[in-house]
């Protein structure tokens, strides 16, 4: 009785399976169509969503506008086709003004002049049939202007022409003009345009296919030349010739990709937050980028100058009718979608947009164009690719820093892990103690397009720091690394090993881009804080501030940036509210600057030079403190001279002596202060015959002693070595006036210049100087100041910089060191005294306390011994009583006022007496005449026993090398050489080629005294004889004088001669053993009442003073006629 209801329950069970597989079956359809539904409600949604997207913004169309009245045609035939263009284009836009052939027929005769005017009166006068035919006149206009021959014309320029310097495109549109007009068929016009073209596309085409068409052809050279300059073969043009597209002219560029698009754009200046609105014109044919100069305007954009100012060309070669480009903006924050930098901008006139982005734009940042969407983006929020490497170095041991309480909350910002991942993609192409790899990137280098961002220079660093009292240093962990390598560059960084192939993926340190680009992009960060209260160089970030509250907020700032450009910084090297703080080798402090005693330390274990390559490193090392060296140049002339080509290496004394001098000079430093703007300067000259030197002080207000600011100094160049003494003195003026220019230039206060020479003090008052000299006076007149002469004992730190190095408190120190029992030297409160006087460390302590005990009205301007006593009596100092008696004897107001004490001055002494006849000579030069045959100068040659001369004449001042031919032509050709030469310190007798010259021949040269003539008064004595003789006998005009030169031997000086030497044999009968033989025709001899000769007066030649010269001489008379026998 069971069986049944199994059987029932198995029938069940099947029943059910099948409603359950029926009614899957029925779900898997209607899944199946849901699935086919969305599918098409997804079709619909997209094709709806793609017609509800406006249109991509396009170049707006060109509004009609009513074409401007044309000019009128006078008859010339090269200007018919033109004329009759213009005239159709105008009746085609106004066809509602000439409904009909009479109107337009009326219209063109208007417009006729000339020649023309006169062919159509006769049609209006006899109302002619053509008046109403339209097509009839224009036949008749042709038959009457149109070039009879134009189709051999147009055929011969066809084969001449050529592309030339043109670009491809100006080739293309001449050529298609000329073919207008021409009757030829396709492949002459091929075979023409083909044999026009420059070379490098003719070298191209013979790989391509042959072009059947000119419109092929015209396509093909097309994708030649945007190749040729994908490869670089042919140079960008530079700004100077930059050749700008403007929008108009976009619309007439040839088939081909687009050239431009606009992009919604944001500029950002440093004062504002929500920016201005604006557009930009993307443009592949500008150079560089243009801002219009009404937007500037409109929008108070801080610019500046372009010096000098820079042209710009349109796309056909035609300057800008605004001129060439004389300011740009400063750096403004531009936005682009996601994309942001600082740019600046050319400012131009008539830019029919406010903004225009050039090729230098499209090259830096490389974007991605969509052009059918007319859309711009860029890879990533930054523009170009940059990887990085880390290199794992050897752990050094570096003092343990912590992070400020105050600045907890910026820890990430030191983050050592965060720092190890790769940096982000930045807008940009491209020394710890610990070991870094470095590879040898000299030939990569050397075909690297040079980055041209310049670095900051140190000096205008330190300069920012004037009022600061608080400082933090931050360094960046890393450094170049921070800054990704270009996708599909990193090829160019590869290098190999025993272990493999390896390439950069960041920036490695050797590249020669690697500073600047890193530089910029610092720059770029920091742009509203630097020279605020941070500046920045490479990799080092220096937080200056005037208090601690204001220096927290700022540190602050510079953290929260450094955060949000995922920069990290390394804490051990890294020092936060410092009073003194090492900055670029530097110890800043607010005292001023000084050297970093490790590196002096460095130098002063610095070993002698073994050769050439060591004294490269050791000047290159002392080169970068020389500004706290006095005498810089002066001290490394005897190193320098190693470095001469063709000088073997010699390390001697002279050399050993500068080396120890410079590491004394770097031990005892001073201080440099910074420059306060408003206090006034004083600048301290003194020139050698090696080099110049100066310092820059000031004086505080309160009455304190000069400080000194910086020091200055050079060596003097081949051509600057032959200068005289008041030029290289004024040279030292100019060159330090050049260096401290920003100082010196428009200063508040009138600027002291002091030195050792006098004549300097009339520098604003000489009339006569050369156009050296003029040059130099035009560049001292942007200045305001006064020449004040010092004495040489007085100008010590001038003096100092070129003789002597200074020893300031390295003395002091090692002095504190003796301090002893048996020792003179004491200390009494912290104070160093020398057997109970106050010891004077610095020269210019010493000079203050001479003036208080000497120049003060009570110590009265007394002599040596009482202000030595005065002196002596608190103070004491090395040298005290040298020092004390250069001061009184320098003293000008004693030199005034008091009256002479000492013995009276001895007798003259005159010159040594040569041995022999021109054995010692004097030149000179009477200078300044009036033009007499070209002539204005006299050289005049004495001889210093006999007192024969020589009276050359010059047609100037002549030079040293002209000097030293006229002396061989005229002294060594009659007489030989001398033994001895007196001259002035003229430029022709001190130039070095002179010099050398005597030296060789080994004649001695004898330089006058400065400013004292007595030294060579013979000469003098002769030169004022010679131009009393020649102002008694020249003409009104005086114009003949060089014709009597030759006489003034004969008459006049010998008549001087024997007056002042009476019982002294006649020059010529020294040197000749005759007296001078004059003709009857000229001199009258002397004849006794009987008639004859005085036969004792002709044989001797001698001539009384009575002597009586002719009349006149004749304008003839031949000079050659006074001869010596």
């Amino acid at each position: 009785r069971l069986e049944p209801a199994v059987n029932v329950e198995s029938e069940l069970s099947e029943d059910t399976d099948h409603l359950v597989e029926q009614q899957q079956q029925q779900i898997d359809h209607l899944l199946q169509s849901n699935q086919t539904l969305q599918n098409q409600v997804t079709q619909l949604v997209n094709h709806i969503s793609s017609l509800q997207i406006p249109a991509a913004p396009s170049a707006p169309p060109l509004r009609k506008s009513p074409v401007s009245m044309l000019e009128k045609f006078s008859g010339q035939m090269d200007m018919f086709p033109a004329f009759l263009g213009k005239c159709q284009l105008f009746m085609s836009l106004k066809p509602e003004d000439f409904p009909n052939d009479q109107a337009k027929v009326g219209f063109i005769i208007s417009l006729l002049s000339g020649q023309a005017a006169k062919w159509a009166t006769p049609l209006l006068t006899q109302d002619s049939p053509l008046l109403d035919n339209f097509q009839g006149f224009l036949q008749q206009m042709r038959v009457m202007f149109e070039n009879p021959i134009k189709s051999q014309t147009v055929a011969r320029r066809l084969w001449d022409i050529n592309q030339g310097k043109r670009s491809l495109q100006e080739y293309i549109a001449e050529f298609r003009l000329l073919c207008m007009d021409s009757n030829w068929n396709e492949p002459a016009h091929v075979d023409a345009f083909q044999e026009g073209l420059v070379d490098t596309i003719k070298d191209e085409l013979v790989h391509a296919e042959r072009a059947s068409t000119l419109d092929a052809l015209v396509i093909q050279c097309l994708r030649i030349e945007a190749r040729l300059q994908q490869r670089g073969s042919r140079r960008p043009e530079t700004l100077g010739r930059a050749r700008f597209t403007s929008p108009p002219q976009i619309a007439e560029a040839n088939p081909g990709p687009p050239r431009h698009l606009l992009l919604d754009t944001r500029i950002f200046l440093q004062s504002q937050k929500e920016g201005i609105p604006t557009v930009a014109l993307v443009d592949s044919g500008a150079t560089t980028s243009f801002m219009d100069r009404a937007f500037a305007t409109h929008y108070e954009i801080p610019l500046v100058a372009v010096d000098p100012p820079i042209k710009v060309e349109t796309v056909d070669g035609r300057e800008l009718k605004s001129g060439p480009i004389r300011f740009a903006t400063q750096p403004v924050r531009m936005i682009i979608g996601d994309h942001e930098e600082a740019i600046s901008f050319y400012i131009t006139s008539n830019l029919h947009l406010p903004l225009v982005l050039g090729v230098s734009w499209l090259r830096l940042h490389d974007p991605l164009v969509a052009w059918a969407q007319n859309a711009i983006s860029f890879p990533s929020l930054q523009c170009v690719d940059h990887l990085r490497h880390i290199c794992a170095g050897q752990d050094i041991a570096t003092p343990a820093v912590s992070l400020p309480s105050e600045l907890s909350d910026f820890s990430d910002v030191f983050s050592e892990k965060e720092a190890d991942q790769l940096p982000p993609h930045r807008a940009y192409d491209c020394p710890s103690g610990e070991l870094r790899l470095c590879c040898d990137y000299r030939r990569l280098n050397s075909i690297t397009v040079r980055n041209s961002y310049p670095l900051p220079l140190i000096p205008e660093l330190m300069e920012r720091l004037r009022e600061a009292t608080i400082f933090t240093k931050l360094n960046l962990h890393g450094a170049y690394n921070l800054v990704r390598m270009r996708n599909g560059d990193e090829w160019k960084t590869a290098f190999g090993t025993h272990y493999g192939h390896f390439e950069y993926t960041v920036m490695p340190f050797g590249l020669t881009n690697a500073p600047a680009v890193f530089q910029h992009l610092m720059n770029d960060i920091f742009w509203d804080m630097l020279d605020r209260f941070v500046v920045v160089y490479l990799d080092d970030i220096l937080i200056y501030s005037r208090s601690r509250d204001h220096h927290l907020h700022q540190v602050r700032q510079v953290l929260q940036r450094l955060r949000e450009h995922k920069l990290y910084a390394k804490l051990e090297k890294c020092f936060f509210f410092q009073s003194s703080i090492e900055f670029l080798g530097h110890i800043i402090s607010p005292e001023g600057i000084a050297m970093d005693p490790k590196k002096v330390e460095a130098l002063c274990s610095w070993e002698a030079p073994h050769r050439v390559k060591d004294v490269q490193r050791l000047l290159g090392f002392a080169n970068y403190y020389r500004t706290f060296i006095p005498g810089f140049a002066k001290l490394m002339d005897p190193i320098t001279q190693l470095l001469r080509k063709k000088v073997p290496f010699r390390w001697g004394p002279p050399q050993q002596q500068a080396f120890e001098t410079l590491k004394k000079a770097f031990v005892a430093e001073p201080i440099l202060r910074h420059p306060d703007p408003n206090c006034p300067f004083v600048v301290e000259t003194d020139a050698s015959n090696v080099a110049i030197g100066a310092v820059l002080l000031q004086a505080p207000m309160d009455g304190r002693p000069l400080f000194p600011c910086a020091y200055y100094s050079r060596k003097l160049t081949a051509s600057e070595r032959n200068y005289t003494i008041w030029e290289k003195e004024l040279l030292a003026i100019k060159a330090a006036f050049e260096t401290w220019r920003h100082h010196l230039e428009g200063a508040r206060h009138k600027v002291e210049v002091r030195t050792d020479h006098r004549n300097l003090e009339h520098l604003s008052t000489t009339r006569k100087l050369n156009q050296r000299q003029i040059r130099w006076s035009l560049f001292f007149a942007r200045f305001n100041f006064s020449v004040t002469y010092v004495p040489s004992g007085q100008n010590r730190r001038a003096d100092a910089r070129i003789r002597e190095a200074q020893q300031l408190d390295a003395c002091t120190q090692q002095k504190r060191g003796e301090v002893g029992p048996d020792s003179p030297w004491t200390l009494e409160e912290d104070l160093l005294r020398h057997r109970g006087l106050l010891y004077v460390p610095t020269r210019t302590l010493r000079a203050l306390i001479m003036t208080q005990c000497h120049d003060n009205p009570a110590a009265g301007h007394f002599g040596f011994y009482k202000t030595l006593h005065l002196v002596t009596q608190t103070f004491w100092w090395p040298r005290v009583r040298h020092d004390v008696f250069a001061y009184v004897a320098s003293c000008v107001q004693c030199q005034q006022a008091k009256a002479a004490s000492g013995a009276p001055p001895g007798l003259l002494q005159p010159l040594p007496t040569p041995g022999r006849p021109w054995g010692a000579i004097s030149m000179d030069f009477l200078t300044h005449l009036p033009s007499s045959s070209g002539y204005t100068t006299v050289l005049v040659v004495v001889d210093m026993l006999t007192k024969m001369t020589h009276f050359i004449p010059c047609r100037r001042l002549p030079s040293a090398r002209v000097t030293a031919r006229l002396f061989i032509q005229h002294v060594f050709r009659l007489h030989g050489l001398p033994d001895r030469v007196v001259s002035d310190r003229g430029v022709q007798f001190t130039a070095q080629f002179w010099k050398s010259l005597m030296n060789a021949l080994r004649v001695q040269v004898c330089l006058a005294s400065a400013h004292h003539p007595e030294t060579d008064g013979g000469t003098e004595k002769v030169i004022g004889i010679l131009a009393q003789y020649l102002r008694c006998f020249v003409n009104q005009q005086q114009n003949d004088w060089v014709t009597y030169l030759p006489l003034v031997h004969a008459p006049d000086l010998i008549r001087i001669y024997h007056a002042q030497f009476p019982s002294k044999p006649h020059p010529d009968r020294q040197t000749r053993g005759k007296g001078p033989v004059v003709r009857d025709s000229v001199v009258t001899r002397r004849i006794d009442p009987a008639g004859s000769f005085d036969s004792d007066d002709s044989e001797n030649g001698r001539l009384e003073p009575a002597v009586n010269v002719e009349s006149e001489l004749s304008e003839d008379t031949d000079v050659s006629q006074y001869i010596y026998s």
